[in-house]
């Protein structure tokens, strides 16, 4: 899997693209390396952009990721938004139990729909 990492500083987000196959349950130094750059720049929010990625995710692997994220330093202010080509159930479920647990995380597959629920902490 490729990925690339980089802050937009004109719209304040980190933007994670990924290409190839990102396994959720093996992916964890990608959100690592995301929410070191958030801290860097003061910035609570992040587009995890898969539409050029095959996402794996286990229903068990996407219950345990949300447990991993306050050890790996994510903060219940920070945003994320994740960019899919398609919306799974086992991604859906993913979404909910880190909601569940109190992290601010959303899966979208329609880029502006991300950019403006990104956006919402603006308002």
């Amino acid at each position: 899997m490729r990925r690339a990492i980089e802050y937009l500083n004109d719209l304040d987000i980190v933007c994670v693209q990924t290409l190839g196959t990102y396994a959720l349950n093996q992916e964890v130094e990608t959100v690592k390396r995301a929410i070191e750059m958030m801290k860097s720049h003061r910035c609570n929010r992040c587009l995890f952009d898969h539409r050029q990625t095959e996402v794996i995710a286990e229903t068990m692997e996407a219950y345990e990721r949300s447990d991993r994220y306050k050890e790996i330093g994510l903060e219940p202010q920070m945003r994320i938004a994740s960019l899919l080509q398609e919306i799974t159930r086992d991604l859906q479920f993913y979404r909910d139990a880190a909601v569940t647990r109190g992290w601010t995380v959303e899966i979208f597959d329609d880029y502006d729909a991300a950019l403006a629920w990104l956006k919402k902490s603006d308002q």
